[in-house]
């Protein structure tokens, strides 16, 4: 009887959530870093906190409405 590997995706994606200042303390690490390893994770951390919190104000703005 043979077992079977699940296969694993080489760089799979998590969501994760955190609240602003969790993220800000991340940040604050990352700067740490030498900027060309931190530059590249510090905007996609941005710019996915921008476009969550952008989302957030519509769903709220629509509620309201």
């Amino acid at each position: 009887m043979t077992e079977e590997t699940p296969q694993v995706e080489p760089n799979p994606e998590v969501t994760i959530t955190l609240r602003v200042n969790e993220i800000n303390i991340i940040l604050a690490g990352l700067q740490e870093l030498p900027f060309k390893v931190a530059e590249p994770l510090i905007k996609n951390i941005i710019a996915q906190a921008q476009n969550n919190l952008a989302q957030e104000a519509v769903a709220e703005a629509a509620t309201e409405a």
